[in-house]
């Protein structure tokens, strides 16, 4: 019997035969070989306030016992540039500061540790190394009360030290910049700043206070550009013998400011990596061109339109479809009121071109396709497709009148809706896309990940952006966020400022997919979007710079040149002093300000502005973090972004009649070539001149602190001859990204696009068909300025 039974079998036979039950131990594959104790890994934050306890995390899957070891180095012994694990230190030859044990948890599983460092009240730069065996791993820590703040732009950059302790500035403390190859010494002044404006700059600062030090790294800065091209069209698809209107302005930079060019732009079609002359428009006073392409014939296809002057140029994308015995049209029955909760009638068209009128088409197979992203776009883009879906993947056939209707699933979940339709007859190049938004709120909320993946030990950040969806006005208030992972739930509360953007950070996420939501609530309903941030680990790179915002008021909407500022914010943990600036090309305008019950307010003069500003705000909180926050600000001044804002003459204007709209831009009466957009709200129904006037604001300023309230983590360096292995390598733990479905380009066309030279005085004709119409209009003024406004208009 015992030569049928082999292995495993045949020894647990013979033990239970002999009553031997250590040889059935003896007879079971060890679990635990130590095979795992090598494979361990490290990651510390790039900061720790030395009166806080002082943690690492190490992830390990085996329980053996690590022995940890901390020496005292100085920074420049550890840190390189580009690289944020550092470099290994030889620790044969120095003493340690403290030794310690850390025994993980029993148990066979990746889990990361969070593991005190008994370093009690010092500072400075620590290696703390870890042994297990001959298997060793190092990872930095720096404990500081010196925080470090930068504001750079092209032109050079304003430093500020602060006590995280008390909130003060740091007067005197001494400073060495790394500018090429060499080290140069400087101290800051009597408000704890220092002002750099010659080059070479510094690539990396070091600061010492005491026993404290700090580091940062400047980011590297592009110069302006020399020439801005901005062009804007009246659609996204056009056919093929049609043509198409465009417009723009071009602007030159003349010493610290922009000013309109003069001559001409030419204006070409980039198909299949084939230039295409198309006509080209000369410059106005004001520095801007509209004009009419025609579209030669050529095949359906992907184009590109270049406009170029004076150096510079910009590109539209643009899908040219060749022209057809056949054309389709799309209406949605429930227009700009649709709701995602709800089934949703649309109608395709197909119709013969004909003269007088068109003549439908019956009879015609169309093949169809509607993807859904429960999502909202806002202003600008920058919209993600997560969890998008195919709803309908199917074939229709118009009927006697040319028409064929199909119905739009109502969604199961809270989720706004962004449906894209294509539709085309088989075989034929005629093609119809789509595109509309369905919301069952008012407002819009939208979920920007700075990172859809995160490595281990990084936190997530996140920008939420608050709208109206039909014409993309931001909105200000507080957002709901959430982040779910299983069964565990966390949520922050964030206020959106008046330009409805907030951020907010997560730290320590958990490993995998997390689901993360943001709630906008209202009386007339609440707004939610979702996305999902997945972390594993992968790639060590450098991490983004991460920041606590707060929200930045001013005292005025609009302000002239010359003028006085006012700016305020309000937090409660905020203490000490608190340093405002005016963030613009030239760095170095600020204004030190006590805190006052958490409240912070300054005056600064504004002078003359040479470029874009903001107005910024920064301190220390209770817990010894730098917050800080900004608020553009609308100059009314050469070469700025304007602030432009609509006004209707009639709040219920009749079908066809003549719509009296007043333009409030800061000026009197002033000239300035207007472009004119109206088309359908609620279908694609943002402005096509949205962010427009951003484009003046080149020198958008780089705010870095050293002192987050979530710090970054770095990885670890592994020691020479050290025989440790990459856990997360060993473990193959990886997560795959899924793709969605690409969504189709949006297309509407402007029912009514006009390029006039007015003052601030409007009459825009009306559809005959009742409805509601988003206006939206384009000043680009003789002096440089340029800005956008849009207004929703109700046709009854």
């Amino acid at each position: 019997m015992l030569a049928r039974l082999r292995g495993p079998l045949a020894a647990l036979w013979l033990c239970l035969a002999l009553g031997l039950p250590a040889l059935v131990d003896a007879a079971r594959p060890l679990l635990d070989q130590h095979q795992w104790d090598h494979a361990f890994a490290l990651f510390a934050q790039e900061s720790y306030l030395p009166w806080r306890p002082t943690t690492i995390r190490l992830t390990t899957y085996s329980s053996a016992p690590v022995d940890f070891s901390a020496y005292a180095v100085q920074p420049t012994d550890v840190l390189i540039l580009d690289r944020p694990q550092g470099r290994a230190i030889s620790t044969e030859h120095r003493r340690a500061v403290v030794r310690w044990r850390f025994t993980p948890p029993a148990g066979y599983r990746a889990e990361g540790n969070q593991v005190v460092v008994p370093l009690g009240d010092r500072e400075g730069f620590f290696i703390i190394e870890a042994r297990r065996g001959n298997a060793s791993e190092q990872v930095w820590i720096n404990r500081t009360r010196i925080g470090l703040l930068s504001k750079t732009t092209p032109d050079g950059f304003l430093l500020y030290g602060t006590d995280l302790g008390t909130g003060q500035p740091l007067a005197g403390m001494r400073l060495a910049f790394l500018v090429g190859s060499r080290l140069l010494s400087g101290v800051t002044g009597p408000h704890g700043t220092l002002l750099w404006r010659t080059t070479p700059r510094p690539r990396l600062v070091l600061a010492a206070w005491g026993h404290s030090r700090a580091a940062l790294t400047f980011l590297p800065q592009a110069p302006p550009p020399p020439t801005i091209v901005a062009l804007r069209l009246d659609r996204n698809v056009v056919h093929t013998g049609s043509s198409l209107a465009v417009a723009g302005f071009v602007r030159q930079r003349s010493g610290d400011r922009y000013r309109p060019a003069s001559g001409t732009v030419r204006l070409s079609l980039l198909v299949d990596g084939q230039r295409r002359l198309v006509g080209s428009a000369p410059l106005d006073p004001a520095g801007a061109f509209s004009t009419h392409l025609f579209i030669p014939s050529m095949p359906s296809t992907q184009a590109l339109l270049l406009a170029e002057s004076a150096g510079g140029g910009s590109g539209a994308t643009l899908r040219i479809e060749r022209a057809s015995a056949l054309s389709l049209t799309a209406s949605v029955a429930c227009e700009s009121h649709c709701r995602p909760d709800q089934p949703i009638a649309v109608t395709l068209s197909a119709m013969h071109p004909g003269l007088p009128t068109a003549l439908p088409a019956p009879g015609v197979d169309l093949a169809l396709r509607v993807v859904r992203s429960p999502h909202l776009s806002p202003p600008g883009g920058g919209e993600t497709h997560w969890e998008a879906t195919t709803l309908l993947d199917t074939t229709l056939m118009t009927d006697s009148s040319g028409h064929a209707t199909f119905i739009i699933p109502a969604a199961h979940d809270e989720l706004p809706s962004t449906f894209s339709i294509e539709a085309h007859p088989p075989g034929d190049e005629t093609r119809l896309t789509m595109r509309f938004a369905a919301s069952s709120a008012p407002v819009g909320v939208a979920i920007l990940p700075e990172q859809t993946r995160v490595d281990v030990g990084e936190p997530i950040g996140l920008l939420i952006r608050g709208f109206r969806p039909d014409d993309g006005h931001p909105i200000s208030g507080p957002v709901v966020v959430r982040l779910r992972h299983g069964t565990a739930q966390r949520q922050v509360r964030v206020m959106l400022d008046m330009q409805g953007r907030g951020r907010t950070i997560i730290a320590d996420p958990p490993l995998g997919d997390n689901l993360v939501t943001a709630r906008f609530s209202t009386p007339q309903g609440s707004a939610l979007d979702a996305t999902s941030v997945s972390v594993a680990p992968e790639a060590l790179r450098i991490p983004t710079t991460t920041e606590q915002h707060i929200v930045v008021t001013a005292d005025r909407p609009r302000y002239a040149a010359n003028a006085t500022i006012t700016l305020r914010a309000k937090h409660d943990a905020a203490h000490g002093t608190a340093l405002l600036t005016l963030d613009a090309l030239r760095p170095g305008r600020f204004a030190l300000a006590p805190v006052r019950g958490g409240k912070i307010e300054a005056r600064l003069p504004l002078r003359t502005p040479e470029s874009a500003v903001a107005g910024g705000i920064a301190f220390v909180d209770r817990n010894g973090v730098i917050m800080t926050g900004s608020v553009p600000l609308a100059i009314d001044a050469p070469g700025q972004r304007r602030l432009v804002t609509l006004h209707s003459g009639a709040p219920h204007p009749g079908s066809g009649s003549s719509l009296p709209v007043e333009i409030e831009d800061g000026t009197r009466d002033g000239v300035a070539t207007t472009v004119i957009d109206l088309r359908t709200a609620g279908v694609e129904s943002l402005s096509p001149f949205d962010g427009v006037a951003d484009l003046l604001a080149t020198e958008e300023t780089t705010t870095q602190t050293s002192a987050s309230s979530d710090p970054l983590w770095h990885p670890w360096v592994t020691p020479a001859g050290s025989r440790a292995r990459d856990l997360f390598a060993d473990l193959g733990h990886h997560l795959s990204a899924v793709a969605p479905p690409n969504l189709s380009d949006g297309v509407t066309r402007s029912l009514f696009w006009h390029v006039v030279r007015s003052g601030t005085s409007l009459h825009i004709p009306l559809p005959i068909r009742p409805g509601a119409y988003l206006l939206s209009v384009m000043r680009i003024y003789d002096d440089g300025g340029v800005g956008d406004a849009s207004l929703v208009v109700n046709v009854s």
